[in-house]
């Protein structure tokens, strides 16, 4: 079934809504580690992709787990590009809530690039998002 996360571009970011279900909660009723990594681990992609930037495999992912959010929440995934050098290509994602809580910090290097003379139309990205349902919260700050 998946974790339904479907990212679109916003500015110089991509961003999702996420809504998670309360049968995915720990006995504390939170969402376990492994759910807050599994849901940041692409977003970073196409945060280049965004930006018609073809990069290659993730290569690591560096997180920092503020505080696990409850099962069952309606949360924001937002990632951006911050550097590329040479084939790495590094990008950040965090995971709010609509009360601006930030909940996970994480960076993706991804290693590798689309071949030379290959180019990648960020218009391809952005067609199946037309339909307006993963509008970004408003709240939340540009972070790009």
């Amino acid at each position: 079934e998946g974790l339904k996360i479907f990212v679109a571009p916003v500015g110089r970011q991509v961003s999702a809504i996420w809504e998670t279900k309360t049968e995915w909660g720990d006995d504390a009723g939170n969402l376990p580690h492994a759910f807050l990594w599994t849901a940041l681990d692409c977003p970073g992609q196409y945060a280049f992709l965004a930006e018609g930037i073809r990069t290659g495999l993730l290569g690591r992912m560096t997180a920092k787990v503020i505080t696990a959010p409850r099962a069952g929440s309606q949360l924001q995934i937002t990632a951006w590009t911050i550097e590329i050098a040479g084939k790495k290509h590094l990008a950040g994602s965090a995971l709010f809530d609509d009360q601006q809580t930030l909940f996970l910090d994480l960076r993706d290097l991804f290693s590798g690039q689309l071949a030379a003379g290959r180019s990648f139309d960020v218009e391809d990205f952005t067609k199946p998002f037309a339909h307006g349902v993963n509008r970004p919260n408003p709240a939340l700050p540009d972070i790009a």
